[in-house]
């Protein structure tokens, strides 16, 4: 039984492909991707999801080590990290800020985003796409060891009256095994 793929990962012929923005459009791309990094390292998740579209998708495929030449995806069509809508993405937000038993967060987590190498589209709906590298360092209690999480972000972002908000985001990790004890922060 082959499941169905409820998200889109863009190859770089397609990216390439779409026309780029002007100056001012990439401009609040970065502002906005810079304030949503401050956000999350700053543990503001509820200022967070403020920037979320109603429709979103959070998707964090699972990468998978294939051999070259079988024609298999390199991720995972029916198994993800993350697959996430507004209302899962409330339930993740409501536990980060009230919970007071989510033990992988006490002591909370200092997590940092470093965003790299945007480019910025214009999709045929009319939508930002933004596709960047991201890496994200987490460092937890006093212990001296850290986790460093590496990827692509695909992100599609809706321009409203209220400023760009998040529709899409595809996280491509590079890793196959994920070393961190968990995710209970947003990748």
């Amino acid at each position: 039984m082959r499941m169905t793929v409820r998200y889109r990962i863009l190859q770089e012929a397609q990216i390439a492909a779409l026309p780029a923005v002007d100056a001012g459009a990439r401009g609040a791309v970065e502002e906005f991707l810079a304030h949503e990094a401050a956000l999350l390292s700053t543990r503001d998740y509820v200022a967070w999801a403020a920037l979320l579209c109603e429709d979103i998708r959070y998707v964090v495929p699972r990468r998978v080590a294939r051999k070259r030449g079988r024609g298999e995806p390199e991720f995972e069509p029916a198994m993800a990290h993350f697959d996430d809508d507004v209302k899962t993405l409330a339930i993740r937000v409501k536990r980060l800020v009230e919970s007071t038993a989510l033990w992988a967060e006490d002591p909370p987590s200092r997590v940092r985003y470093h965003v790299s190498g945007l480019r910025v589209r214009r999709d045929p709906s009319g939508l930002l796409c933004a596709v960047y590298d991201v890496l994200i360092f987490r460092a937890r209690g006093d212990k001296p060891d850290y986790d460093l999480i590496s990827g692509q972000r695909q992100d599609l972002l809706r321009e409203t009256s209220a400023g760009l908000r998040l529709a899409s985001r595809v996280v491509l990790l590079d890793h196959t095994t994920i070393g961190a004890h968990n995710l209970s922060f947003m990748v």
